[in-house]
């Protein structure tokens, strides 16, 4: 609902910019507007602690369960798993995935290979340079591609200098955060595996 501001016996409503209208001075389409945005936001946030409360659920039986099946042959469990009814028709799949980032080493590592590439500058390395800089790129939010990064030191280049950088770049590697997916699907009589939607990836 708009906010409301009562000030005696008259009541405003506070515009985009801030500043109080008079609620008779507030068309009738604008009301039934703004009590429409509040009906349906309303709903969707209840729907979507819903989900939240579900997906929590679901986790938890889904840990139970997994650390039962490893507890009975003394380990703890770790990693994905994929778990299928009696039937074989159905399916829960976990999967855990890692948000990585570097820390303030890269710019150590970058250093490095700035050296490489002017001392290559004058050689026949043009594709490796191209792949640095790739590599480099940053996107809009000012960050770097892990995966393109990380690309670095797979190539197999015999320069001290670079493979000093290769090993501060896997050193600066760090685990920003670990999510959790969950996948459901059941296989209908034509064999395929359907996927219940359900998008509790960003929840």
């Amino acid at each position: 609902m708009a906010t409301k501001i009562k000030d005696g016996k008259h009541e405003y409503w506070l515009d985009g910019e801030g500043l109080k209208v008079p609620l008779k001075h507030v068309p009738l389409n604008d009301q039934r507007r703004d009590a429409l945005v509040e009906e349906l936001v309303a709903e969707a946030t209840r729907l979507n602690m819903m989900i939240v409360s579900a997906k929590q659920m679901m986790l938890a039986k889904i840990a139970a369960y997994l650390e039962e099946v490893a507890g009975e042959y003394g380990e703890g469990w770790q990693g994905n798993a994929r778990i299928r009814n009696f039937s074989q028709n159905k399916e829960v799949e976990i999967s855990q995935a890692k948000l990585l980032t570097f820390d303030e080493r890269l710019n150590v590592a970058k250093t490095k290979i700035d050296k490489c590439i002017t001392s290559w500058a004058k050689g026949s390395k043009t594709e490796i340079i191209a792949l640095v800089n790739q590599a480099f790129r940053v996107n809009q939010k000012g960050q770097v591609d892990v995966k393109e990064l990380l690309k670095l030191p797979t190539l197999q280049i015999e320069d001290a200098e670079w493979q000093d950088a290769m090993h501060i770049i896997k050193d600066s590697v760090t685990v920003q955060s670990t999510k959790q997916y969950l996948n459901f699907r059941t296989r209908g009589n034509d064999e395929r595996w359907n996927t219940i939607p359900l998008n509790f990836s960003i929840v």
